[in-house]
């Protein structure tokens, strides 16, 4: 199910062809979208529009480590929050 248009911000990277999102909490979300957008941005903040999308099975969210229960987020646009991740 995907939810409705929300807002997400948090560090940007790249690993094995994914883009992620890592929250200041520390969660992940897998992000599925544009590739040329994001790819942009990676090593950055930034906050993400779009929605959240739960039809995904997080047991194929790949063979990186991940835990199960991945969070799946459709992004829409991009916008830098700051230049780097670092603090």
């Amino acid at each position: 199910m995907i939810r409705h248009k929300q807002s997400i911000e948090g560090c940007l990277t790249h690993n094995t062809g994914t883009y992620q999102l890592v929250q200041s909490n520390g969660t992940r979300h897998m992000l599925m979208g544009d590739s040329q957008a994001l790819s942009s941005h990676v090593g950055q903040k930034v906050k993400l529009t779009g929605a959240a999308d739960y039809n995904r099975d997080p047991s194929a969210s790949g063979n990186d480590g991940m835990a199960s229960g991945q969070h799946f987020f459709r992004v829409n646009s991009v916008s830098e929050v700051s230049g780097s991740c670092n603090k």
